[in-house]
């Protein structure tokens, strides 16, 4: 079996955001993240976690969307240390899903 079996039905749409850069020797950032509905089979690989992942002491899991909005919520007002720039982002995106995408 694939290790990942993804079929992308749909653009969803993107987020284009400007902001400071952690290395000094830049000012900042252009990133565009893009987002799409896709159908995913049961079975999908192992996640590959990047070291500041491991190093925040993230891990990949289901989880109901209400429910990772309203964590990422406490996490944002609680302003944790392990809170990143793209926390914001993905909440706010989480929140169009739970809108616009789920019945």
């Amino acid at each position: 079996m694939e290790a990942t079996q993804v079929e992308v039905i749909s653009e969803f749409g993107y987020i284009e955001e400007y902001r400071p850069h952690y290395k000094p020797e830049y000012d900042l950032i252009h990133m565009l993240s893009y987002y799409y509905v896709c159908n995913i089979h049961e079975q999908l690989g192992e996640a590959q976690l990047e070291d500041y992942e491991i190093n925040n002491g993230m891990s990949a899991v289901w989880i109901d969307i209400h429910q990772a909005i309203m964590h990422n919520r406490q996490v944002i007002l609680n302003k944790e240390v392990s809170m990143g720039f793209s926390i914001e982002r993905e909440t706010i995106v989480l929140e169009l899903i739970a809108s616009e995408l789920i019945f």
